[in-house]
């Protein structure tokens, strides 16, 4: 029996120790990285960078077989990597944009089962002024081990235009974020 309690001891803490390294990843690079040692494995993998603000890593490359335009976005302090943002294509008609949302949400529950949605507008007339004058909220979460992801329709600079974009998120570096932030104040 002493062997038993001991034996199932040791599985626990070694499966505790495996879900301890678990980490969001996109495109199977972990968010256990630097903004720039993320960017260098993405590089391998096709992407190219086309820009850099404070804390963002801007790239191009193949996601859902077509190319993108990405935001890997790090702490300020110890530039971890705790989201990373996928903008897909400009739409300017209503039905184009919700097709692509709800094709790309089916995707996405595939792979983690059904999200929670939020699907509502806050005004009344054209659906795409509404996405644009941002009174649209059209998004989907879904929930990890290790972090989530967002599918949601946002705004460009384009007057009536709107995309579906993906939003990665790692539950640990976006603590930290936030704990490095409240520092600040």
């Amino acid at each position: 029996m002493k062997r038993f309690v001991v034996f199932v001891g040791i599985l626990l803490t070694l499966s505790m120790l495996s879900l301890a390294q678990e980490r969001m990843t996109f495109k199977g690079v972990s968010f256990d990285n630097t903004v720039e040692n993320f960017a260098n494995e993405l590089e391998k993998k096709g992407f190219k960078e086309v820009g850099r603000e404070g804390n963002t890593i801007f790239m191009e490359g193949p996601f859902l077989n077509e190319n993108r335009y990405v935001g890997i976005i790090a702490t300020e302090r110890s530039n971890l990597v705790y989201m990373v943002n996928i903008m897909l294509d400009v739409h300017e008609n209503w039905s184009s944009l919700k097709g692509e949302y709800e094709s790309i949400k089916e995707l996405y529950e595939k792979k983690y089962g059904k999200g929670d949605s939020t699907e509502k507008f806050l005004s009344s007339g054209d659906k795409m002024r509404a996405v644009w004058k941002e009174e649209c909220e059209y998004f989907t979460r879904f929930a990890t081990k290790t972090g989530g992801v967002v599918v949601g329709i946002t705004n460009t600079e384009l007057p009536y235009h709107g995309l579906v974009m993906v939003m990665y998120m790692d539950t640990r570096n976006s603590e930290k974020n936030e704990a490095e932030n409240l520092e600040d104040i």
